[in-house]
């Protein structure tokens, strides 16, 4: 007699146990129909977004995708990402990587190499594995703004 049939997680399974463990980042190709993210990131075969339940504005992991209210440079945009766009995702807490082969971006196979690579310098393509983003600069400014020194939070107890 055959052994049960394990059936693979679903993507909104996934993405579900993957965020109980705190911030997600979700690979997609923004190029897909129906992925709708702000307009300078539409053209990315592997951008990738950072999402938690803890986040401040609204996650909502849908049958068949996920809408998020995420911040791009201070701006809230409400983005809506169709499963058949995600091709990988990746816990923060744990640094668990799941991919889905077989919804990853042609182009990027083409450089299947560097997918098991560490990131490293930039190169013609971009890595799959995630690099974190700069901090987003001041309105006119070349520089970050220095911040404003912190005060701690534990006080001596006598």
């Amino acid at each position: 007699m055959a052994g049960p049939l394990i059936q693979p997680l679903t993507k909104r399974d996934a993405l579900n146990q993957l965020l109980e463990d705190g911030i997600t980042m979700v690979y997609l190709d923004a190029r897909a129909p129906g992925v709708d993210v702000p307009r300078a990131l539409r053209g990315n075969p592997n951008l990738r977004l950072n999402v938690s339940r803890r986040f401040p504005r609204p996650l909502e992991v849908e049958e068949d995708g996920m809408t998020a209210v995420l911040s791009f440079g201070g701006v809230p945009y409400r983005c809506i990402i169709p499963w058949r766009a995600v091709f990988g995702m990746l816990s923060q807490a744990t640094h668990k990587e799941l991919l889905w082969p077989e919804d990853i971006p042609p182009e990027l196979l083409d450089g299947a190499d560097e997918l098991a690579e560490p990131a490293g310098p930039p190169r013609d393509k971009a890595p799959l594995h995630p690099v974190p983003d700069p901090a987003p600069l001041p309105a006119g400014e070349g520089e970050p703004a220095p911040s404003p020194p912190r005060r701690g939070h534990l006080r001596l107890v006598k």
